[in-house]
């Protein structure tokens, strides 16, 4: 029994070894690049649109969905800071969203009134 136990992790390796090689997908770094970030995702109190932050514009910004329509708003337009979403205010449905200053990464939250950033 002992034999055989010292012999089984070669017998394992040996197996390991005689795989053939997998092809492996290449991607061009215009396709990974290409790629977006999205954050967020939270319903108005009625539920008839979703926000969320996606970096699809170069840079975080935040983005509504009419979710009858299906029509996107894109509700900021930085250019520099990065915004995300933090959902909608309970009482009034205004967003709620957090910044730094210059990459600080000393957060401040922000509100959204009647479409004004």
């Amino acid at each position: 029994m002992k034999f055989f136990l010292k012999l089984f992790p070669l017998f394992i390796f040996i197996i390991s070894c005689t795989e053939s090689e997998k092809n492996i997908e290449q991607y061009s770094i215009e396709t990974l690049m290409s790629n977006n970030r999205s954050s967020g995702g939270y319903f108005s109190k009625d539920a008839d649109k979703l926000i969320y932050s996606s970096d699809k514009s170069g840079i975080f910004n935040i983005y509504e969905v009419d979710l009858s329509t299906n029509e996107e708003t894109q509700l900021t337009d930085s250019k520099e800071e990065s915004f995300f979403v933090r959902g909608y205010s309970p009482n009034t449905g205004e967003v709620i969203y957090s910044a730094d200053k210059g990459g600080n990464e000393n957060s401040h939250i922000y509100l959204i009134r009647e479409g004004i950033v």
